[in-house]
């Protein structure tokens, strides 16, 4: 289960943090739609060598503006997970094809010297869960693989188990500071990189709320491991899962049958893509 606080004058403080982080977002999209069109109207009509040049600082701008974004989603998660206003809404859910999607929505994040291998099972895995989740809790791994591991590879990791999933993020960058392995996913904590950390413990909140846990730990030699598994409730939970309407769970169980009885080939799930 999520931790909610009780406190009065945290709960306000949240609100306002919510608030604030609600109209940066907004912020953050009017200046993405305006860099989009600066990029397609003027960039577009500079010659080659301008464009090159014109192109760096837009690239600098779009990407510090999306991290801005990804912030303020942060804060607004918090501020909902703490106030218990933030609840799953469960649907039937390829993870398979989210993981993809976003891995591939990743790589146009990686530095020079980062690689992101991706290893899918050819089963697709439908699971029972809530997609924003889901996508959070990917979303924070990635971003969070992505700063860390300045040079060397991040693999994603999603197979079956148990009847539910284990995904698994790995990276090559420094690890955990020792300080910070006794409670990872503290919230409000100075990260190494001397920013406040909030997305790892969102991403425990998140977890718990799907009934799964999330667990980290160095690996031998270099990186941090994160590890996110996720129960399938049985077929017999869905009506207590989402009401009593038999279409929501007709379609859950169509999706597990159309998942058990096709072969459904996903990017970066070929031999050479995991090399």
């Amino acid at each position: 289960m999520m931790e909610h606080s009780k406190d009065p004058q945290l709960q306000k403080y949240l609100m306002a943090t919510a608030a604030a982080a609600h109209d940066l977002r907004e912020l953050c999209a009017v200046i993405l739609a305006a860099h989009d069109l600066l990029e397609r109207q003027s960039v577009s009509q500079l010659s080659e060598p301008a464009r090159k040049q014109a192109g760096q600082p837009l690239q600098f701008i779009a990407r510090s503006v999306q991290k801005m974004e990804r912030i303020s989603m942060n804060l607004m998660d918090v501020s909902r997970c703490s106030s218990g206003t933030l609840q799953p809404r469960w649907e039937a859910l390829c993870v398979s094809d989210v993981c993809s999607q976003l891995c591939e929505e990743a790589r146009a994040r990686l530095a020079p010297g980062q690689t992101l291998r991706v290893r899918l099972p050819r089963q697709p895995i439908v699971l029972q869960t809530d997609p924003y989740f889901f996508d959070r809790i990917l979303l924070n791994l990635l971003s969070n693989a992505i700063c860390f591991c300045r040079q060397g590879a991040i693999t994603v990791i999603l197979k079956p188990a148990d009847g539910g999933a284990v995904l698994v993020v790995e990276d090559e960058g420094p690890g955990l500071p020792p300080e910070r392995l006794a409670d990872p996913f503290a919230p409000e904590m100075r990260g190494w990189d001397g920013g406040a950390k909030l997305g790892l413990y969102i991403c425990r909140q998140l977890a718990a709320g799907l009934g799964g846990t999330l667990t980290v730990e160095n690996m031998p030699r270099q990186g941090a491991r994160f590890v996110l598994r996720l129960p399938e409730p049985s077929l017999e939970g869905v009506q207590e899962l989402r009401g009593t309407d038999p279409a929501l769970q007709n379609q859950y169980r169509a999706k597990r049958v159309q998942a058990e009885f096709s072969v459904i080939p996903l990017p970066d799930a070929s031999p050479a893509a995991l090399s």
